[in-house]
């Protein structure tokens, strides 16, 4: 089990590397776990046979699939907030405009 726990956090280690997320969020599964360097990862553990081999190969799918369903989410949660603060702009100088009576040479009455 040790092991297995040693090639599972390189594979994560691999994924999560920065100069590879691009890979990740773009490749197939199929294409990363043909990587090279993955492939070094699981042949440093080969001695441990074919289940161990199936196990790392299975983990290395379920980190991509975990990995881009987050690149997902930060992305929609980056583009929702950029859409809030457009919206929340616009509707406060809406609201400053109409609540303080502006008069059309940038100056605002206050009642």
């Amino acid at each position: 089990m040790q092991a297995f726990r040693k090639a599972r956090l390189a594979i994560e280690h691999w994924i999560d590397d920065e100069k590879n997320s691009l890979t990740i969020q773009q490749a197939l599964p199929a294409d990363v776990q043909g990587n090279l360097e993955i492939l070094e990862i699981i042949r440093a553990y080969a001695d441990w046979g074919a289940e161990m081999h199936d196990k790392l190969l299975s983990h290395v799918e379920f980190m991509v699939d975990n990995r881009r369903k987050y690149y997902q989410a930060v992305g929609n949660r980056v583009r929702s907030r950029r859409l809030q603060r457009t919206t929340t702009r616009g509707a406060g100088i809406q609201l400053a405009t109409s609540s303080h009576g502006h008069n059309g040479r940038g100056i605002c009455r206050y009642s």
